[in-house]
């Protein structure tokens, strides 16, 4: 019952919301194909196909997230392109990336407010 009321209420969310919506919706549906005893080739292209399909879900609201971060930075007089470069490299786990800081060189000046 819920979930036909988020459905038919998600024209009040916002656009990422939306995203986040059918990312889970997306998940939901995605079970992975069982392997009974020894896997063989139709297990293994069954297995592919269902990480190619999680993959592109979310894949579809990493943009989402980015675009929309980007929109909200942008208005800072930096460049998009560069912006959303910044924001995918930041989703990597490298633990000295500063992504403020390369933010900042992009011309957006989030100052130490932000950080907190």
């Amino acid at each position: 019952m819920a979930t036909n009321r988020v459905t038919a209420n998600r024209v009040h969310f916002s656009r990422l919301q939306r995203a986040h919506l059918d990312l889970i919706q997306s998940l939901t549906v995605l079970f992975p194909p069982r392997i009974a005893g020894q896997a063989d080739a139709a297990d293994v292209e069954s297995r592919t196909d269902h990480l190619q399909a999680v993959f592109r879900a979310v894949i579809r609201y990493e943009e989402a997230v980015i675009a929309d971060t980007a929109d909200h930075l942008t208005a800072a007089g930096a460049r998009r392109g560069e912006v959303e470069s910044i924001l995918w490299d930041a989703i990597s786990d490298d633990p000295d990336w500063d992504i403020i800081a390369a933010l900042d060189g992009a011309g957006c000046h989030l100052g130490l407010a932000a950080a907190a």
